[in-house]
């Protein structure tokens, strides 16, 4: 699968956020390395799971840099205790929320969305990441990422860099492999959400 060249503005933000945590300054040395272990950590909020000394074993990170990240996310989960969780409880209001995040990137990139018991999101992540035409699903992965968030459900999310959000012959495929799957574990996918004009299936 080729890669594409843009990434996800939400995930050059975190990386500045967190180079300003450790270093104080944005310079695109820090961001590219707190970038990098974001990603090795598996996103943000795995990053805030980990301990003090798994984090220093991120490229990059020395034992005091990762004390630093470790008090910062931790003063953020703190301040985000009692904040009430988005709650998606239509088609629409998932279709609100990808159009928000990847309605208007120029390859297609597959998201999960993990819900509570009552259709609070406890987490999105990105899976898998393609083309302008395409990207590659694994179920393993989904499903990893939905039990380490301790998920409810899950409902899948992609994009249609075209616009048009009619779902393609692997759309229906795929989709229906992760559902096969993902009911097997006891967590079942609930949608599958496509960012376009008419946004759901």
């Amino acid at each position: 699968m080729k890669k594409a060249t843009k990434e996800p503005l939400s995930t050059w933000k975190e990386a500045e956020l967190l180079a300003k945590v450790v270093w104080g300054v944005t310079t695109i040395e820090n961001v590219t390395t707190a970038r990098t272990a974001i990603e090795q950590a598996g996103g943000l909020r795995l990053l805030a799971r980990m301990s003090e000394y798994s984090i220093s074993r991120l490229d990059g990170l020395s034992p005091a840099t990762a004390a630093r990240i470790c008090a910062a996310l931790e003063l953020g989960k703190r301040a985000a205790t009692h904040a009430p969780r988005t709650r998606v409880q239509t088609s629409s209001d998932v279709a609100a929320w990808a159009m928000g995040q990847i309605g208007r990137l120029e390859h297609e990139e597959l998201w999960i969305l993990c819900l509570d018991g009552r259709n609070g999101i406890l987490g999105a992540r990105k899976v898998a990441q393609g083309t302008a035409h395409g990207t590659g699903v694994s179920a393993p992965i989904i499903l990893r990422t939905a039990l380490m968030e301790g998920a409810t459900s899950i409902i899948l999310v992609h994009n249609h860099p075209s616009g048009d959000a009619r779902p393609s012959a692997s759309d229906v495929s795929s989709t229906r492999l992760i559902c096969d799957a993902a009911r097997a574990v006891g967590v079942p996918a609930a949608d599958h959400v496509i960012a376009g004009p008419s946004a759901e299936y």
